[in-house]
């Protein structure tokens, strides 16, 4: 496992980058400490994965540890290396706001997606999740979105969203999801 170490706030997300990639293609933990992490770029996941080797990135606690996004982009990047197993425990991710264009939180395209007990407020997408196979969310809280949850899919294929016990509030839309094979949405709610 590797600790995000050093100063709580970081003015680069080079340490949480090191760390990501020190794992290497054994995937493993990147434990974030309690404290705030300021991202002003991607974060990108560029070793070459499996479904059997994934990442988890876990914070102390779902509000002990925050993520904020100083820039439009993704927070997140696992589309562009097609990173297939992202898992993130414990986090509070703080967007740019809803009205910046671009400003996604995490942008997969799972083979495996994992989330549990982490919060999103103020994307213009939290999670977009388009063309993935399998994504379990658990106890997800978020608020203050343009799009909660994007999975547009460009074929209908034997896909797997699940969405259990979270909370979607103040979001222009809750959910966009097209041409997915199973859609469970159950112990949730929306809140305008």
């Amino acid at each position: 496992d590797v600790a995000v170490t050093g100063v709580q706030t970081c003015a680069l997300p080079i340490s949480i980058q090191a760390a990501i990639d020190g794992l290497g293609i054994n995937g493993g933990t990147v434990l974030f400490p309690a404290g705030t992490y300021l991202v002003s770029s991607a974060i990108t996941f560029s070793t070459p994965a499996s479904f059997a080797v994934p990442v988890l990135l876990k914070g102390e606690g779902a509000y002990a540890t925050t993520i904020t996004a100083s820039h439009s982009g993704v927070v997140f990047d696992c589309r562009t290396a097609g990173y297939q197993a992202l898992m993130m425990e414990n986090i509070l991710m703080r967007g740019p706001g809803k009205t910046v264009s671009g400003s996604v939180g995490i942008d997969c395209a799972f083979a495996y997606g994992y989330l549990d007990r982490v919060s999103f407020a103020t994307f213009e997408t939290a999670i977009d999740c388009t063309n993935s196979n399998l994504a379990r969310m658990r106890q997800l809280n978020i608020i203050n979105c343009t799009f909660g949850i994007y999975a547009v899919n460009a074929v209908s294929t034997a896909n797997i969203l699940y969405l259990d016990q979270s909370w979607l509030s103040y979001c222009d839309n809750a959910t966009k999801i097209t041409l997915f094979g199973t859609v469970t949405i159950r112990q949730s709610y929306y809140e305008q």
